[in-house]
């Protein structure tokens, strides 16, 4: 039989619930409540919940710890997706907006769905501090209870109620756990979860060793009316000790105060019948009628040896690990997840890298005989052109490379004081930089003469390349493919026309496609993207309009003679 621990750890005190069997069908194997200080001795704290683990043999793989609600906040959260991958991308950056005085970054976003369409959905999502959280888990891995598992009362005890078979379909019911400092609210409709919230007002089980209570300011909180009872209680405490039952009575009435604001302000389908109460003992609570509401204990709880009320949260959390319960939450699924798959990774990881180190150092030691095998090929080249170009001037021997022209070499000489005058007569007016582009001029001069002596001129132009035209009408009819179109080229011409005065020179490409699809359609507009490309190129001159006729089975069209006229000049500048 499967065995699973809820384990509730409030700020003074803890619960623990260890289950044997399944969901539906469980019994209690041990149980225990206590007092610890989670805040003021947090090394006290782990060593109680070492000895706990050791005295009733928590099992360390199945095991969830609840903590207390006035920790969390929680909000209604409406979304335009449905699937649980795209809500867990999105609802961290959703929330945010309703949570400004925090950094998104330092939350954990804990949600359940409420109701949901096809594209969208509402979501109740919990919020709590990962400061918070971790100063818990890092008891908790202290006294070796590390949890699988992190749950807040609020979900806890609706597991427990349902469990305990409280919840009736045809009314509502107002579930409440009452903690050491703060009590968790949840709304129950039709056996459906409504809303959860929490309040800053528990049973106050510190009082008598200590008036005033635990500063909480720094806590995650649902609504401003709680903020306005720990003013009161701070007055209190600043002035002369009062009576312990009269601090009792006024925590009694702040706590009906936000019970009576839950009811009125429940929305339910059903008519709320009444107020289940779990946890610590809360004098004068349980048997009264607010807003003509009454008030009962959670009943149906399994028999604990400490009292069954107290650790209803621990036994929700115990039943929500076997798989039960009504409500699904995990505080540490973003945790666990990245940990996980991290944990899952190292080994594949340091494989691969110890791989990856030896490719490294083979593919170095090949690329160093390369480079040896290409640089001894070329050194015999290099020296031969080094030769070539300088010859040996120790030997008198003349290179090939020619000097400057003589007048480039003369405006040199005297423009840099090689020689007297330093500056010809008509360049007393330039400047270095007006010199240096004069001899840029002379330069390009000599370079136009050069291009002239070997054919290259302007006056004798070379005739266009037919197959160049013909390259780049093919090259964009290639890559249609990449957009799912099956071209096949039936016939295929190029000419070169020479130009006049007014018309210049062209290559006409001279085409019979035809475009393969599952239909005409499709195919046509294959055809369609092929010509907007074609139109779209700068070498364009003219796109003759072809007739195009469907295939006979109807999968494709075919384009009898398609010209196209393109300028090849234009192809090789837009190389350049």
């Amino acid at each position: 039989m499967a065995r699973a621990c809820g384990l509730r750890i409030g700020p003074r005190g803890y619960e623990m619930v260890l289950l044997d069997g399944s969901a539906k069908r469980h019994k209690v194997v041990a149980s225990e409540a206590g007092a610890l200080e989670l805040k003021a001795d947090p090394e006290g704290a782990s060593e109680v919940l070492m000895d706990l683990a050791k005295r009733h043999d928590i099992p360390s793989d199945n095991l969830r710890v609840v903590i207390e609600g006035g920790l969390a906040a929680f909000r209604k959260v409406g979304l335009p997706v449905n699937d649980d991958d795209k809500i867990e991308k999105v609802v961290k950056f959703e929330v945010e907006s309703e949570l400004p005085q925090f950094n998104i970054e330092e939350v954990v976003v804990d949600w359940v769905r409420l109701s949901s369409s096809k594209d969208s959905c509402t979501l109740l999502t919990t919020i709590v501090k990962k400061k918070d959280l971790e100063s818990v888990i890092s008891v908790c891995e202290k006294g070796n209870v590390e949890p699988l598992e992190v749950d807040v009362d609020t979900s806890a005890i609706v597991n427990a109620a349902s469990a305990a078979g409280a919840f009736d379909p045809e009314s509502a019911q107002l579930v409440v756990f009452i903690g050491e400092e703060s009590s968790s609210i949840a709304i129950i409709d039709g056996g459906e979860l409504r809303e959860l919230r929490s309040i800053k007002q528990g049973a106050m089980t510190h009082l008598p060793a200590q008036i005033a209570p635990a500063e909480q300011g720094d806590e995650l909180d649902e609504d401003d009316p709680t903020s306005e009872s720990e003013e009161d209680v701070e007055e209190q405490g600043s002035g002369d000790p009062r009576d312990v039952e009269e601090m009792r009575l006024q925590v009694l009435t702040r706590l009906k105060r936000e019970l009576a604001r839950s009811i009125s302000g429940a929305r339910t389908i059903q008519p709320l019948q009444k107020v289940l109460v779990a946890g610590h003992d809360m004098p004068g609570l349980i048997g009264e009628d607010i807003l003509d509401t009454p008030v009962e204990e959670l009943s149906g709880l399994p028999d604990t040896a400490s009292s069954a009320s107290r650790c209803a949260a621990a036994y929700g959390a115990a039943v929500a690990q076997l798989g039960g319960g009504l409500v699904e939450s995990s505080l540490r699924r973003e945790e666990l997840r990245f940990t996980g798959t991290l944990e899952r990774l190292e080994l594949p990881l340091a494989v691969a890298g110890l791989l990856l180190v030896t490719l490294l150092g083979v593919w170095n030691i090949r690329m160093n005989k390369d480079w040896k095998q290409v640089n001894d090929g070329l050194l015999l080249w290099r020296e031969s052109a080094v030769a070539f170009m300088n010859g040996d001037p120790k030997n008198g021997v003349r290179g090939n490379l020619e000097y400057a022209p003589p007048v480039i070499t003369k405006y040199i000489e005297r423009t840099t004081g090689q020689s007297e005058p330093r500056v010809y007569r008509d360049d007393e007016e330039r400047n270095r930089f007006q010199q240096l582009t004069y001899i840029r001029g002379k330069l390009q001069m000599e370079i136009d003469g050069l291009k002239r002596d070997l054919g290259q001129g302007g006056d004798i132009t070379q005739p266009q390349s037919a197959l160049k035209g013909l390259t780049y009408v093919l090259d964009v009819l290639e890559a249609t493919k990449e957009d799912g179109a099956r071209p096949s080229i039936r016939s295929v011409k190029a000419d070169f026309t020479k130009g006049s005065n007014s018309r210049p020179d062209r290559v006409i490409v001279s085409l019979g496609l035809t475009f393969f699809a599952d239909d005409t359609l499709a195919a046509t507009r294959h055809f369609e993207n092929f010509r907007a490309d074609i139109e779209a190129k700068p070498w364009l001159i003219e796109f003759t309009p072809a007739k195009t006729d469907p295939l006979e089975t109807g999968e494709g069209i075919s384009i009898k003679n398609l010209k196209i006229a393109l300028d090849v000049a234009k192809t090789e500048e837009e190389a350049i």
